[in-house]
């Protein structure tokens, strides 16, 4: 017998349920348990299709079931154009049934007709105008979107995973859930070339679960290429690109040739589809049932006792039971020989609804009661709902449990909009994280920086007027400041977890291309930036990974000559220290050839070739514009672009850039981030009238010193606590002619591994300094990162240290040679 002649004869008798409930329906339209009724066929019906793989039997009825919904819940009335709609799907789905594949023409056009019918009473009767149903779609649409990236996400690491461990049966599990639930959640927003491909790809994995077929490099690659292309279907849901389209038939195509060509493989089998049910109900978290159990009044007389059934139900979860008599106990009407009792149950548990039906199936069929799913979470712990149903629970009737579903999902919105609490809420620690959008984050921080800005202006006041009660308040507001301040920063901070994703597939993807094999190790994702600051991080770290590659990891071969393993490493750490967070990125490949970079740089005329080069100034000559030592230009490097534009984003954020390398052994270069670049703690200090503020993490202490001394020194150096320092002079380096004070100070800074002094007028004192772009105009300005305004409305420039110490350097080399 085929498919579709097994399902036609376990069908058989809810199709007659359903044809005399749309015959009550057309007598009496008007009557809800009618609807109820009709839906509740069509259910099992699109049920039984699924095990079948009846896919336009599942979508009518799913269709026309959504319909009733809204007929029941009273947002569309119930007229004729509904009565006919009833009365043409009740004639169809036989007919269908036996055509599910639709070969016959006119079956296919009375198909259409059904659906687009039911699709524009929904339209027409269930919004109050195209603008609001477009409105609705948008937004279902956004939270889908939103939602799906973290499932793609979540698709592309299992891949990666499963890429290095072919042999994870688990793994091929839990991609199967996930397309899985990415297919249902894509067809059900509208996404339908997403649903497609997910849906001939889970066939793919299906099969692999099931040992029918092999995991592949090419089952791999096409499941790689399909993720990318998700993501690009996010945007592009109806295939208006021309790129897309291709793409989407070449995908397409290359999983039919998979699945072997046969326009049928994507279907599956009884067999297979029971299988995949059981691997869903086995992963599933909890769902909770309803369960209505009205047994008959001589189920007394089998020997069976329903109170022990209803006892035992609490052997699979969590029951509670709900009590009604059918009718008042007196001495006249009683009888200890019947059943009067009706039990409303909910129960919440991982088991199946088959394993709930098995737990009656020694009643007769007059006892057997009706079981439904009413949510997949645990909604027994939620008193909100528990009163509810109790409330419904007070009749020997079933409850409807459309309503009961229409109340849980209500409440749910009213949770998104945050009108009420969870309906998924277990205990008081359910939720324990919310999606914000970043622009609501960004927003934050610009009105703390105001707040902050205004703090330090009332702070002025509050010294100006030397009001006790005003200094009190200044006082206070400048402690609720800077602990809202801090509470912000750590809501804006993002673990670099978030961006691994993406290195782990550049690796994979690049070592690929170039026939090379590494391992890339993660250490410290856990490790929290300012979201700002990972955004600008991103395409540096990638292009250096993309170096370590082409440049540094030697092919198999040539690691085997070595006696290296065949296999490369790559490690990115990251680690936090002070105010600073570190990432390292090392691998084990060739190293840098610093004698190819001295004759590289002699070639460009960088340096003279009588002139003696530090093994620190040759490696930063590698992150100069232009310079490369590859011998050919690759697809991903040569160029002598990237690791310029590394050093510049970098800078941008008053990051800092290591190089060391050991020929043969391997390259790390280390990259110093702050811990965010919006708001920062610094040092106010003054040169002259103006103010100028320094970077509270560099600083290591401050002194003063005589002007005599500074003018005096010979070689930039003094002696502060027994040290001998050198020291910049800031007067000097923004040329400032101006008499000095008798006394000035200076402030101890950290310069890589160093301590220098930054001679300035005078210390102001601690500061939160917001600070504030310079603009285009100032972009080539690498001493000064960047202005913070005080709250006596002046403007505060923000000192790089680490650049205003190298320029230094450099000059005072320029004019030592210069006297040679």
């Amino acid at each position: 017998m085929t498919d579709s002649g097994k399902y036609l004869a376990e069908a058989q008798s809810i199709m007659l349920n359903l044809k005399k409930s749309v015959h009550e329906f057309e007598k009496n339209p008007d009557q809800k348990g009618n609807i109820v009724a009709i839906h509740e066929a069509l259910s099992q019906l699109g049920d039984l299709a699924i095990i079948y793989g009846m896919n336009s039997v599942e979508k009518l009825t799913s269709k026309f079931g959504s319909l009733l919904l809204i007929v029941s819940n009273s947002e569309i009335e119930a007229n004729d154009e509904l009565i006919d709609i009833s009365a043409e799907i009740e004639n169809l789905i036989p007919k269908i049934a036996a055509d599910p594949l639709l070969k016959e023409p006119k079956l296919r056009l009375k198909y259409d007709h059904a659906v687009v019918n039911i699709e524009s009473l929904m339209v027409s009767g269930g919004r109050e105008s195209d603008e609001d149903a477009e409105a609705e779609n948008k937004c279902f649409q956004d939270i889908f979107s939103e939602e799906a990236f973290d499932v793609i996400n979540q698709l592309e690491e299992k891949m990666l995973q499963l890429e290095s461990d072919p042999k994870d049966e688990q793994m091929i599990d839990d991609i199967f859930r996930i397309m899985h639930t990415l297919k249902g959640n894509s067809n059900m927003f509208g996404y339908e070339h997403l649903g497609e491909i997910t849906h001939q790809l889970e066939n793919v994995y299906d099969n692999i679960r099931s040992k029918k077929e092999k995991l592949t490099r090419s089952v791999l690659e096409i499941t790689l290429l399909c993720i990318d292309h998700f993501r690009n279907l996010i945007d592009d849901m109806q295939l208006n690109d021309p790129g897309n389209r291709t793409q989407q038939e070449t995908i397409l195509d290359n999983i039919s040739a998979i699945l072997g060509g046969d326009s049928s493989a994507s279907k599956k089998t009884k067999k297979d589809d029971i299988k995949s049910e059981e691997y869903v109900n086995e992963t599933e978290k909890l769902k909770t049932y309803y369960i209505f159990f009205k047994p008959s009044k001589d189920v007394f007389n089998d020997g069976t006792s329903p109170l022990y059934i209803v006892y035992d139900l609490h052997d699979l979860g969590d029951c509670r039971p709900f009590t009604v008599f059918g009718q008042e106990l007196d001495k006249k009407t009683f009888s200890p020989d019947q059943c009067v009792c009706t039990w409303h149950i909910l129960v919440c548990t991982k088991s199946s609804k088959t394993e709930l039906e098995e737990h009656f199936m020694f009643l007769a069929d007059e006892s057997k009661p009706k079981i439904k799913v009413l949510d997949n979470s645990d909604l027994i712990k939620n008193e909100e709902f528990f009163k509810y149903f109790r409330s419904l629970a007070t009749a020997g009737n079933f409850l409807d449990d459309i309503e009961v579903k229409k109340y849980i999902r209500n409440k749910k919105q009213d949770n998104r909009n945050g009108n009420s609490k969870s309906m998924t809420t277990v205990g008081k620690e359910a939720i324990s994280s919310v999606r914000v959008a970043s622009q609501k984050i960004d927003s934050m921080m610009n009105l703390i920086s105001e707040l902050l800005t205004k703090q330090a202006e009332l702070a002025l006041l509050s010294d100006e007027f030397e009001n006790q009660k005003l200094t009190e308040v200044a006082e206070s507001i400048e402690n609720i400041s800077r602990d809202l301040r801090d509470l912000v920063f750590s809501i804006s901070l993002i673990p670099l977890d978030k961006s691994v994703l993406r290195f782990q597939r550049l690796v994979r993807d690049v070592s690929n291309r170039f026939n090379k094999k590494v391992d890339f190790i993660v250490e410290g994702k856990e490790t929290e930036l300012d979201k700002t600051i990972i955004e600008k991080i991103i395409d540096p770290i990638m292009h250096i990974l993309r170096n370590s590659i082409d440049h540094g990891i030697e092919s198999p071969e040539e690691r085997k000559k070595k006696g290296k393993p065949e296999t490369g490493t790559i490690v990115l750490k990251a680690y936090p220290s002070g105010a600073y967070v570190v990432i390292e990125i090392s691998d084990d490949g060739s190293g840098i050839n610093l004698n190819k970079v001295k004759s590289t740089a002699l070639e460009r005329g960088m340096i003279d070739d009588k002139e003696s080069v530090s093994r620190e100034d040759l490696l930063h000559m590698i992150v100069s514009p232009g310079f490369s030592t590859a011998e050919n230009i690759s697809e991903v490097s040569g160029r002598g672009v990237g690791m310029d534009v590394v050093n510049h984003k970098i800078s941008e954020i008053r990051g800092e850039l290591e190089i060391k390398t050991k020929e043969g052994k391997g390259t790390t270069v280390t990259i110093k981030l702050p811990l965010t670049i919006s708001i920062i703690d610094s040092l106010l200090v003054t040169i002259l009238k103006d103010h100028y503020i320094i970077p509270l993490s560099v600083v290591e202490k401050c002194d003063k010193i005589k002007s005599e001394t500074i003018l005096k020194s010979v070689n930039r150096h003094v002696i502060l606590n027994e040290e001998y320092i050198p020291f910049v002079d800031l007067r000097d380096e923004f040329s400032i002619d101006e008499d000095r004070p008798e006394n000035q100070q200076v402030v101890l800074v950290r310069y890589k591994e160093d301590v220098v002094a930054l001679v300035v007028d005078e210390i102001v004192g601690n500061y939160q300094a917001v600070l504030k772009s310079l603009g285009d105009a100032y972009k080539r300005q690498e001493i000064i990162s960047g202005a913070s305004i005080l709250g006596s409305g002046e403007v505060a420039l923000m000192l790089d240290t680490n650049k205003i110490i190298q320029e230094f350097n450099e000059q005072n080399e320029l004019k030592i040679n210069e006297a040679v």
